[in-house]
This record gives structure tokens, C-alpha cells and sequence, in this order.
């Protein structure tokens, strides 16, 4: 019992642990927990996090002499996981970590939609079918734009009623349109 009590104890034990474990096992464990450390701080397609998760379920494999200490060992990993993961997004979240992007572009505008900013409330006419998305001519420029909705024949005059980033949204001018239109 005394040893329980000494300092020390748990890491002993982890590191005793670790000594008794396949080579095999530390290389994949040590490489699982690298692999999990860069995926935390580099952005990517979390190709880096599966092939980590995948080297520490590989050290479970290799160490776990029965199925129900793999079982174990696969929820302490997890909670393990788990406690590291909340720690990072609380530091995250409270500006100690730099990996949330809190910044905007200053602007508050899309610069793609720069050149077609200006064809709001312009008008011109239905080059094909629009049901609802289609091409029509404003200002000289065959652009393609969507309706609200609605279908309308080819050679329709229309107007630009918003434009949202590179979608144009049109309407038909002339009144309200009928259902059946």
C-alpha cells in the first residue's frame, strides 16, 4: 500500500506500463499522439487526425492481451481525447490559442461580387428560359441570374432585384405575376 501513497506513482506506473508494451506499440502510440497534436494545429482535411487515430488504435491492438482490456483501453483513449479537446477549445475560446479566426476581411464585402454590384436595379431582357435559372442581357452582358421562383419565356424584359455574392436574382418587369406565369 505504500507505494499507492509515494509521489510519483502514477507516472511510475505509466512509465512501466510503457516499458512492458511491443515496440511496436511506443512507436505507434508516440506516432498516434504527433500525428493527433498536428492535426490540432494545422488546418487540413483531418487526414493527419485519422491516420493518428488510427496508430493508437494500432497501440491498443498490440498491447491489449484480451478483447475487454482493448475495450478499456479504447475508453480511456477516448476520454483521454475528449479532456485534451476541451482544454484546446477553452483556450481557444478565451483568445489563449490562435486557432479560431475572429478577424473579418474589414470590408464587410465580397469582392467577387464587385462586377456585378452594379447591375442592381438595371434592367434588360431574358436571352434563354429562365425556370428559374437562366442567362439574360443587362447593360450589354450576357449574365446568368435566377428568379424568385418563377419561369419566364426567353425575350422577357427583367430587372435586377438583388445581388447576392455572383448570384443575380431578376424579376419581370411590368406588375405582379400570376401563379400561372
Amino acid at each position: 500500500m505504500p507505494e499507492v501513497m509515494a509521489a510519483g506513482t502514477v507516472l511510475g506506473g505509466l512509465w512501466s506500463s510503457i516499458l512492458h508494451m511491443p515496440v511496436i506499440a511506443v512507436i505507434l502510440l508516440i506516432a498516434g499522439v504527433l500525428l493527433l497534436g498536428a492535426e490540432i494545429f494545422s488546418p487540413g482535411f483531418g487526414l493527419t487526425g485519422a491516420l493518428g487515430l488510427a496508430c493508437l488504435f494500432g497501440a491498443i491492438v498490440f498491447t491489449a492481451q484480451s478483447v475487454t482490456e482493448g475495450l478499456i483501453l479504447t475508453l480511456l483513449l477516448l476520454a483521454a481525447a475528449g479532456i485534451v479537446l476541451a482544454i484546446v477549445l477553452t483556450a481557444a475560446s478565451r483568445g489563449k490559442l490562435k486557432i479560431i479566426l475572429r478577424e473579418t476581411s474589414g470590408t464587410g464585402t465580397n469582392p467577387a461580387a464587385a462586377p456585378y454590384a452594379d447591375s442592381l436595379g438595371k434592367t434588360g431582357i431574358a436571352v434563354t428560359v429562365l425556370r428559374p435559372a437562366g442567362a439574360a442581357e443587362i447593360d450589354g452582358k450576357r449574365l446568368d441570374v435566377v428568379t424568385q421562383g418563377e419561369y419566364l419565356e426567353a425575350g422577357t424584359p427583367v430587372e435586377v432585384l438583388r445581388v447576392e455574392g455572383n448570384r443575380i436574382v431578376v424579376r419581370k418587369i411590368g406588375g405582379l405575376q400570376s401563379a400561372g406565369e
